[in-house]
């Protein structure tokens, strides 16, 4: 959860609490996540090293998490001197699995070598993604 009403509520609860992959901004409330940056670097870095040059990223933004993969896939791509501008995002409405494959053949329809991989912001995404492309 990023809603600062919900981190209020819990805070003023005055219960013990940890957040569970989000943070509270003002640190009042303990939080467990994955450095999200790192390890969408990775995966793309990952790609990157199987031999895809271009590759998508597929998002629903909103979420601080979310910001910080997109990060994670920019600094991979700039690493190696890749495309990653804002033309490389492919932005969903909500995270369901068929605005993904609504997404993704609406933006291939007219060219279906675009891109060689799309590394997706989530497993939802991924999701709708394979119903499309395949695994």
């Amino acid at each position: 959860m990023d809603d600062s009403g919900f981190l209020n509520t819990v805070v003023n609860l005055k219960k013990p609490a940890v957040l569970v992959n989000t943070e509270d901004p003002l640190m009042r409330l303990s939080s467990v996540l994955p450095c999200n940056r790192s390890a969408t670097r990775m995966a793309c870095e990952y790609l990157l090293d199987r031999g895809h040059r271009d590759i998508l990223f597929l998002t629903h933004p909103g979420r601080r998490t979310i910001e910080q993969r997109e990060d994670g896939w920019r600094d991979a791509m700039r690493c190696r001197q890749l495309q990653c501008d804002d033309s490389r995002i492919l932005t969903v409405t909500d995270w369901l699995p068929e605005l993904a494959e609504q997404a993704v053949i609406a933006r291939f329809r007219d060219n279906p070598r675009e891109c060689t991989a799309i590394l997706c912001a989530n497993d939802s995404l991924a999701l709708g993604r394979s119903m499309v492309c395949g695994p």
